[in-house]
Order: C-alpha cells, then sequence, then structure tokens
C-alpha cells in the first residue's frame, strides 16, 4: 500500500514539475517572440493600429498569476498541494495562465496593421505578414462591431481593429486610400 501511495506522489509531483518548466517555457518563448517579432516603424510606414493596452495588461496579469502558484509550489506547497486533485488543478491554472497571458501579450506587442502609402500589411500572432493593397481591396465590413474587414479581389482579408485613437487615424486614411467604387458606409458607423 505504502509503495502505490509513494508512486502517486512520484507522478503528481511529475506532473506539477511538467507543467511548471512548460509554463516557464512558455513564457520565455513568448518573450523571445516579442523581442524578435514586433514591428518596430519603418520608413514608409503611415500607422501601425495595436490592439488597447488591456491586452498586455491582461497577460501580465495572467503572468503574474503564475508567478504566485510557482512560488506556492516551490516554496509552501503544504499550502497548495494537498492532494492528488490538487495537483492537477494546480498544473491546469498555471499552465492556462501561462499559454492565456502569452496570447494575450503577443496580441498586443506583435499582432498589428501597418499602413504605407501603397499598401496594408497584417502581422499575426507569431510574425506572420499578409499584404494587401489599397488598389487591390474589393469590399469594406464591420466585423464585430469595433473591427472593419478588408477584402481583396483574391479574397484575402485583413481586420483592422484596436486601440480607439489609431483605429480612428485608420478610417481617416483608408478614407482616403480606398479604390474608387467602394462602399465607404462602414467606415462611417466608426467615424
Amino acid at each position: 500500500m505504502d509503495y502505490v501511495k509513494s508512486a502517486e506522489i512520484s507522478a503528481n509531483r511529475i506532473i506539477i514539475i511538467a507543467a511548471a518548466a512548460i509554463s516557464v517555457l512558455t513564457v520565455i518563448i513568448c518573450l523571445v517572440l516579442i523581442l524578435i517579432r514586433r514591428h518596430k516603424p519603418q520608413t514608409g510606414d503611415l500607422l501601425i493600429v495595436r490592439e488597447t493596452y488591456m491586452s498586455w495588461v491582461f497577460g501580465l496579469a495572467l503572468w503574474f498569476e503564475v508567478a504566485i502558484i510557482l512560488y506556492y509550489v516551490f516554496v509552501m506547497p503544504e499550502r497548495l498541494l494537498v492532494n492528488a486533485n490538487s495537483y492537477i488543478n494546480t498544473s491546469v491554472f498555471m499552465l492556462a495562465g501561462a499559454v492565456t497571458g502569452s496570447a494575450a501579450m503577443l496580441n498586443y506587442f506583435v499582432k498589428c496593421t501597418v499602413v504605407r502609402e501603397k499598401e496594408l500589411t497584417d502581422i499575426s500572432l507569431l510574425g506572420r505578414q499578409k499584404t494587401l493593397k489599397w488598389v487591390q481591396i474589393k469590399s469594406v465590413s464591420v466585423y464585430m462591431g469595433r473591427r472593419l474587414i478588408l477584402v481583396s479581389k483574391e479574397n484575402t482579408t485583413i481586420k483592422v481593429g484596436g486601440e480607439p485613437k489609431s483605429f480612428r487615424k485608420f478610417l481617416r486614411l483608408a478614407a482616403e486610400k480606398l479604390p474608387k467604387g467602394i462602399d465607404r458606409k462602414p467606415l462611417g458607423k466608426f467615424i
């Protein structure tokens, strides 16, 4: 019986240590991606539209939660890890906080829309770029109330939205740059 209980404790410790390692690794990878993939203003960029600052505040709060859990796991485990179920719950919350917090940080620091004289470039959470020339745009529509969808003749789409001040600047630029014949009514919903 003691052997079974000892094996269960060892398995629980392996789970919690693996979850802690994966959580820390997730945060480190996120920080590296932010350093490597964040778009820095360049010559020719008229505007960079990013998400609201609440994205990184949310991400930071989740990372702080993960740090508190890590502290209790390694410094005061008797207060947090009381049974087999608590090991699993703690692991799940730690992993969920690290992954969701990292996604929120990438959403603010990496994801953006870069507006240039002749084109738009959409940069995803992981830094992948998709470019759409102003002259290729065939339609504009509203997405979920606070975003604009621009669709090209080749059906490439870019969703633009985020921080209200830069989004309003984007709307003014879009009103100027969109090809003639494109319905501008969706722009009016935000201006």
